[in-house]
């Protein structure tokens, strides 16, 4: 395995920014997911962790203005900065969302994150070193 990213899709959170609240589609990624999903970049912040948002979101709520650096409000808790914009995400795409916002601040709140075997309604996807590690074999640890 080369990388890991565990996500969670959720269809509808509360997101505001300078008076302006509507429900959005987002989801909460670990910062390996952009690595394993190709979802170009439009704009990006050199550094720090934030919001990723797409760019119907940034038409949305930033208009007139660059849109990195602005907070923007989830659920009327968690506070972030948007840290790049990408491309709307395909029509096609299992993984439907409009806004990411880092893993970390979703664990705080799921008080069985750290247990093996609980389900909390996410998925983990992984990208393999190589392709000879994607056939079908009864022991896939050295992959």
């Amino acid at each position: 395995m080369e990388l890991a990213t565990r996500v969670v899709v959720r269809e509808k959170l509360l997101v505001s920014t300078d008076g302006k609240s509507f429900f959005e589609p987002c989801i909460f990624a670990d910062q390996t997911f952009f690595k394993i999903f190709s979802f170009g970049a439009v704009q990006e912040k050199a550094a720090g962790t934030g919001l990723v948002i797409s760019q119907r979101i940034a038409a949305k709520y930033f208009p007139s203005g660059d849109p990195l650096g602005q907070v923007m409000k989830i659920n009327q808790s968690i506070e972030l900065p948007v840290m790049a914009v990408i491309e709307n995400v395909p029509f096609h795409s299992t993984l439907q969302f409009d806004i990411a916002i880092p893993y970390r601040k979703y664990a705080k709140t799921d008080e069985y994150n750290t247990e093996w075997g609980a389900w909390t309604g996410g998925a983990t996807y992984v990208k393999l070193k190589s392709a000879d590690c994607a056939p079908a074999t009864s022991d896939r640890r050295s992959c």
